[in-house]
């Protein structure tokens, strides 16, 4: 099992590599990782029932080396842009076939290959950057989406 994450600083919202191997499966997700800086995330910056790039810059992307379970659904192996619609307790995770585009812009839902539902939840604890982290779990990897007071938790369950 490898874990590790990948940070410029440097950068008003810098790049981001999480990436984990389980049991044979490789997850790694690209993104970049924007700051508070004390506005309103969720509800404010990032509306609620509107597309999300799920970061900043470029579309978030995330990867699998075999199929996988994404929150209940089936996903063959391969590279995906991973974008998300948040809601004040729930969020819509999609995965869509449509790489290498600025993030800013919404994808061709045309392309969408999986989308589903995971609630969110209320962190105790503020989050000044938006973190996204992959965990071994005793049925395959999370992904949890981490920002100002909100989690999102999504389970990956290996095939």
């Amino acid at each position: 099992m490898v874990c590790f994450t990948t940070i410029n600083a440097q950068v008003k919202s810098p790049k981001g590599h999480v990436e984990l191997t389980k049991e044979g499966v490789t997850v790694s997700v690209d993104y970049s990782r924007p700051y508070k800086k004390g506005r309103t995330i969720f509800g404010g910056l990032v509306p609620f029932g509107k597309y999300w790039r799920t970061g900043a810059n470029l579309a978030t992307e995330i990867s699998f080396s075999k199929a996988v379970v994404f929150n209940g659904k089936d996903v063959k192996a391969g590279r995906y842009r991973f974008y998300t619609i948040p809601g004040e307790k729930m969020w819509t995770l999609v995965l869509n076939s449509e790489l290498n585009k600025k993030g800013f812009y919404e994808p061709n839902h045309d392309l969408d290959v999986v989308s589903s539902e995971v609630e969110s939840k209320t962190m105790k604890k503020q989050l000044e950057q938006f973190t996204i982290l992959l965990k071994d779990t005793k049925k395959g990897i999370s992904l949890s989406l981490k920002w100002d007071t909100t989690k999102v938790v999504i389970p990956i369950e290996l095939k």
